[in-house]
């Protein structure tokens, strides 16, 4: 994450990467009483999750104070002054260092995230803090600037490792992260090649979006679209989306809406030089979102293939039942829907009673639980425990949706109002 700037005031203008030769550099005496761990803290920002509406970690981000005849600078200027001295590495094992300090006091139930460079892997220093006795457990690592990965996968592909290193060592510093109890997040993540490159890569358990995609989120139906395709990519490789940046109560709900599982920013917490917890109103907002997401709850995820029946050929009915009710697969169902030449459905024919095609009910995968759970239970009880019939948007069959599995899609959105976690 790009390290947040202080509140009020300008942003000050870019730092030199270079220092002229001969110039002496105002800041060189400062950086280096931060690199000794004098005139610089942590605070930390609230990470929230938003489906149980409770603080579930922290990041650490760096606080320095201001010196008497500098400009006021920002913490990547900061940093950025560090890599023109050459002292990056050092400056930033002294903020892991400090994290893991922190780490010790943590709230119950909660991690703590502490921002690196990619140079920071090469460096022998910064190795040693990770590889301290303590371990990372509760640590996340995040990756910044992750540009920089594939920076160094070009290097290694030329040759020229240098000193920051290619993209193997790199993989291997996180191996070791991981080793050691850390978990891995993948820092500025925006739909650039680059950002996804490196999610490929290095298979984070984290990926944190970038503020880019969370602003106006709300009003931007294409940013609505990437990120819940980041969600789905996020969840297919096994990582947790979190999402950088929020600071208002549209983006909020937004991303609640939207499935997103983390979420930190302004309106969640600002940093601060203790623990913080969730506001009880903001509390209160995610806790009445869920529950409007939950009853929005889908039926597509209770679709169940199944064997159907052509108009015309119900006759064949029970040797169909019987087939998919073999050892080992899918619970009995005594009933098959019945398809037009269309693969429409026109009917349902039950096996118990070998009679004529009765009604189906028939259900597009984007009905809610409730709407579709309501039909059911309204209709005539010699009809009223059939399968539901469900469709996609062109009519065609795509399944079924038994009443059992809707019932324990409410049962536990009652018991649980915050979840959508159903069986």
């Amino acid at each position: 994450m790009t390290r947040t700037a202080p509140e009020g005031g300008a942003t000050p203008g870019p730092t030199p990467d270079v220092i002229p030769p001969g110039t002496a550099d105002p800041w060189a005496g400062v950086v280096e009483r931060a690199v000794r761990g004098d005139g610089f803290s942590l605070a930390f920002q609230p990470i929230v999750d938003l489906e149980h509406a409770a603080v579930v970690g922290y990041e650490a981000l760096s606080r320095f104070e201001g010196v008497a005849g500098l400009p006021p600078s920002t913490p990547p200027q900061w940093f950025a002054r560090a890599r023109a001295l050459g002292v990056l590495p050092e400056l930033e094992a002294r903020v892991l260092s400090k994290a893991l300090d922190a780490r010790d006091r943590l709230p119950p139930n909660t991690f703590l995230a502490v921002n690196l460079s990619s140079e920071a892997f090469a460096s022998d220093l910064v190795r040693r803090v990770l590889r301290s006795p303590r371990g990372l457990h509760r640590m996340v690592v995040e990756v910044a600037q992750p540009a920089l990965l594939a920076d160094a996968a070009a290097r290694e592909a030329d040759g020229d490792i240098g000193d920051i290193g290619g993209i193997g060592d790199i993989e291997e510093a996180m191996e070791g992260i991981r080793a050691a109890g850390a978990y891995l997040a993948v820092d500025d993540v925006s739909a650039s090649y680059d950002s996804l490159s490196s999610i490929l890569r290095l298979r984070p358990d984290f990926v944190k979006l970038d503020r880019s995609l969370i602003a106006d989120l709300a009003q931007d139906e294409a940013k609505l679209a990437l990120v819940e395709m980041f969600g789905q990519f996020a969840s297919r490789a096994d990582a947790w989306l979190l999402a950088e940046g929020v600071e208002t109560v549209d983006e909020l709900s937004a991303l609640s809406r939207l499935g997103v599982p983390l979420a930190q920013g302004y309106l969640l917490g600002r940093p601060a030089p203790d623990w913080t917890p969730l506001p009880v109103e903001l509390r209160e907002l995610l806790v009445r979102a869920q529950n409007v997401a939950a009853a929005r709850l889908t039926v597509s995820r209770f679709v169940e293939p199944w064997p159907y029946l052509e108009h015309g050929r119900e006759a064949e009915g029970a040797w169909l039942v019987g087939a998919a009710t073999a050892e080992g697969s899918t619970p009995a169902m005594t009933v098959l829907p019945v398809l037009d030449e269309f693969r429409r459905p026109v009917g349902i024919y039950a096996l118990s009673t070998a009679g004529p095609v009765r009604p189906v009910t028939v259900l597009k995968r984007t009905t809610p639980v409730a709407d579709a759970a309501r039909r059911a239970i309204t209709r005539p009880l010699t009809r009223r425990f059939d399968p539901l019939v469900c469709i996609d948007d062109l009519g065609d069959y795509v399944g079924v949706v038994r009443l059992e599995r809707l019932i324990e899609a409410l049962t536990g959105a009652l018991e649980d109002p915050g979840s959508r976690e159903v069986a």
